[in-house]
């Protein structure tokens, strides 16, 4: 058995302030097992980037859940090499390797993922997923459950983009769309000792709680209620990930509500926030809900010409409806005067996104995944430019003859749309200057003649 050491470069503190950030770099170790790493790979250890729990979904009939990860890798590096290691587990490491710019589906062994479904309370899980590689790697998770491919009838399927260690931070909060069922926090410690806070909202019953972890456990909060508003502290950088599921919606015998994520800590948080509200939203309005952790004024306005100013008090969370008269210029902007967090309704209020900071890196490629199943749903790339950026300088799949639609003007963040071709992996590219802020996908179909999003889910 050959034992590795994974240096693991961590921010240790990302403090907000209004004219920037504030970080400290720590370099700490951690020690597998690894019974099936190839031999002379490397000389060096590959650097850990994404330390992670996975939870399960709540299926229909008990089946289980399906999980695979998708990793994919830029174009400016030559093959990229790593392994996935599952710490506290009886479970071989897996080794992977990726070609430039490409991207590969890794199947998850099923006791790779929490046999936690429906508690109510709080307990310790060590089923902890660790990702390393010798060159900068994408991770996203990809699940649903196995008795129904995504996309068909009875669907209850998610992906999410998983966030790395450089990403974290020390303070999150929670909003969510609920229905009914259990409401799931899962928050993974990076270092001993470290106290976590979860603050429930003004008008919850709930109990302030607050539980020391170690390194690589990961604190399970189950609620029976709405956690929007929750606030989550830690006394050292934690990683976040919320999980949410109901099959009690207006259309329970198609779909299901289904929300699991990476939560972004709010020194990453955007005053400025564009969202695109296109047809797969309500007809006549977006729906979303609201939180900043200080007393916020916020202008609201629209391509379609709507305006309006709003206020959040500290700490609490608002749900709001911007009227939408013409869709083809789907676009809502947010100018707030502190952090805002946004969670997206979608149509017919089934499924709900919690949209991400714009990328604060230049990011120029990105591939991704769709879905491993649904092959006859329309897919939908909503992309979000830098400023003064032209569509024309964006390829899918290396090829110029995709069309965009054009849903904002010159003076903020361009947004542009495409309907995609089938495939389980697409690749986006940039040229010109022309900067990747934000990515969404759609899988779109028409139950019972509405239409609904399928495997939403934000790229970037």
């Amino acid at each position: 058995m050959e034992v590795i050491t994974l240096t693991i470069l961590l921010l240790v503190s990302a403090v907000f302030h209004r004219t920037g950030f504030a970080e400290d770099l720590k370099t700490f170790t951690c020690t597998v097992q690894n019974e099936n790493h190839p031999p002379d790979t490397h000389d060096d250890p590959f650097i850990v980037q994404y330390i992670f729990p996975l939870l399960p979904m709540t299926c229909s009939e008990n089946k289980p859940t399906v999980t695979k990860l998708f990793i994919s890798t830029g174009s400016d590096h030559n093959e990229t090499n790593g392994t996935i290691s599952f710490l506290n587990q009886n479970i071989d490491d897996i080794f992977f390797s990726i070609s430039p710019s490409e991207g590969i589906y890794i199947d998850v062994p099923d006791t790779a993922v929490s046999s936690v479904l429906d508690f109510i309370g709080n307990m310790l899980l060590n089923t902890t997923v660790v990702v390393s590689a010798d060159e900068t790697v994408r991770v996203y998770v990809q699940q649903y459950c196995n008795n129904t491919a995504v996309g068909s009838y009875g669907q209850c399927s998610t992906t999410y983009r998983v966030r790395g260690v450089d990403e974290i931070g020390r303070e999150y909060w929670v909003l969510m769309h609920y229905f009914d069922d259990i409401a799931k926090i899962a928050i993974l410690a990076l270092e001993d000792d470290t106290i976590v806070l979860l603050t429930p909202p003004s008008y919850s019953t709930d109990d302030t709680l607050e539980v020391t972890i170690h390194a690589f456990q990961t604190l399970y909060v189950g609620y029976m209620s709405d956690i929007s508003g929750t606030k989550i502290n830690a006394s050292r950088p934690i990683l976040v990930l919320f999980s949410y599921q109901s099959w009690n919606t207006p259309y329970a015998d198609y779909i299901c509500a289904s929300l699991i994520d990476c939560l972004d800590d709010v020194s990453r948080w955007d005053r400025h926030v564009v969202l695109y509200s296109g047809e797969w939203w309500s007809w006549q309005h977006a729906t979303y809900k609201l939180l900043s952790p200080f007393d916020t004024d916020i202008n609201v306005t629209s391509g379609a010409g709507y305006t309006e100013e709003l206020s959040v008090n500290s700490s609490e969370f608002i749900i709001h409806n911007v009227d939408i008269v013409d869709n083809d210029k789907g676009y809502i902007e947010f100018n707030a005067t502190n952090p805002i967090l946004i969670l997206e309704i979608s149509y017919q209020a089934i499924q709900a996104n919690i949209v991400p900071p714009l990328a604060r890196d230049v990011i120029t490629e990105v591939t991704f995944p769709v879905s491993t199943e649904n092959e006859w749903n329309p897919f939908y790339l909503v992309l979000w430019l830098s400023n003064g950026t032209r569509a024309t300088d964006v390829t899918i799949d290396d090829s110029f003859e995709f069309s965009f639609e054009e849903y904002s003007d010159m003076d903020r963040p361009i947004i542009i749309s495409s309907m995609l071709t089938f495939d389980f992996t697409h690749k986006i590219n940039t040229f010109n200057g022309t900067h990747i802020l934000r990515a969404k996908m759609h899988a779109q179909s028409d139950f019972a003649f509405s239409h609904f999003e399928l495997g939403n889910y934000y790229v970037l």
